[in-house]
């Protein structure tokens, strides 16, 4: 390539919310140039009309998701992992996923899952508590270093079944949010990888 933008936001005031909308509005804006090879963000290189299209649900007032955070694949001996990029910014902690023998579809929908409860529901998740998707289950949330990251991530297991839409249920003891609940004693608070296998994993 011959050159690059870089666009960078200051929330201030504003918040990291707007602040990011504003971005991917000025991403999107500067997409409409000629010659625009890729978009640089979240660990990763967005095609210009992957980004262009993850921000249409902005046109509905919603979180261009997709835009945000990055859901990487990665397969080692031990079985397929995944990793949420972007979550960061917004003052939340990474999650991995390591070592399922979920089908990769399966994976990147139960990312894309937690990190939109995370970001639309403003909930911090803490070590020792569990999430579940499904009324009667009970995934163990740790913190611990990261693998795919530096620096510590929280893990949250997968098993090799099938990954259902979530309807909305209650949390017990504490969160009612859509999409999950969270639950332990403490309760959350709410306000070596394959590149060619996170290509094929998208």
């Amino acid at each position: 390539h011959k050159g690059q933008l870089l666009v960078s936001v200051l929330g201030r005031e504003a918040g990291p919310w707007k602040a990011a909308a504003l971005q991917v509005k000025l991403v999107c804006a500067a997409c409409g140039q000629d010659g625009v090879l890729g978009i640089y963000a979240n660990g990763t290189v967005y095609q210009p009309e992957f980004y262009l299209n993850a921000a249409q649900p902005m046109e509905d007032g919603e979180l261009p998701l997709l835009d945000l955070v990055w859901m990487g694949l990665y397969r080692r001996e031990e079985g397929l992992c995944g990793y949420t990029d972007g979550l960061a910014a917004f003052g939340k902690e990474e999650i991995e996923v390591l070592d399922t023998q979920a089908a990769p579809g399966d994976l990147h929908s139960f990312l894309l899952d937690l990190a939109s409860y995370v970001l639309e529901e403003d909930v911090t998740f803490h070590d020792g508590e569990t999430i579940g998707f499904t009324e009667g289950q009970y995934l163990p949330i740790s913190r611990s270093a990261g693998v795919w990251h530096d620096g510590m991530t929280l893990k949250i297991p997968l098993s090799g079944g099938a990954v259902t839409a979530p309807p909305a249920y209650a949390n017990a003891p504490a969160v009612k949010a859509a999409g999950a609940f969270v639950s332990n004693a403490c309760a959350a608070s709410a306000p070596g990888g394959d590149p060619a296998a996170e290509r094929a994993c998208r």
